[in-house]
């Protein structure tokens, strides 16, 4: 969670300077906000250390004109939850994750939430970090 977005922007930002910008999205999740399982306490602190890297890189990647965007889903329908206690969450599908992903790089928008789970999260991080 954490090395392989340093390693892949570390690749991908000269070219996309050479090219004059583009964009990078790191998958965040919601658990970067809160742990809310002891079992995934491991899985949450990776994800946090991410998302402080994804916004330390914001600033100087968009000195290059280049587009960060951080997503930060709730469970999604995929192999990963199958099977899981996530299920009863009724997880967003991929692609209803995808289009939304889409849409927050055409508006230009840094936190993306692609789903009502995480857009409800969403909203109480902001209204806390306004405050902080």
């Amino acid at each position: 969670n954490v090395y392989g977005f340093m390693y892949v922007s570390q690749a991908f930002a000269p070219i996309l300077a050479k090219n004059n910008g583009g964009a990078l999205v790191q998958l965040n999740s919601v658990a970067s906000f809160r742990c809310s399982v002891p079992e995934a306490a491991t899985y949450s602190a990776s994800k946090a250390a991410a998302f402080t890297i994804t916004q330390a890189l914001r600033k100087p990647l968009s000195e290059q004109n280049t587009l960060l965007v951080s997503v930060h889903p709730g469970p999604i329908a995929t192999d990963m939850v199958k099977g899981t206690k996530l299920m009863q969450y009724n997880p967003a599908s991929v692609e209803e994750c995808a289009d939304e992903i889409l849409c927050a790089i055409q508006d230009g928008v840094f936190l993306c939430y692609p789903d009502p789970k995480s857009k409800h999260l969403g909203e109480m991080y902001h209204t806390f970090s306004d405050y902080v």
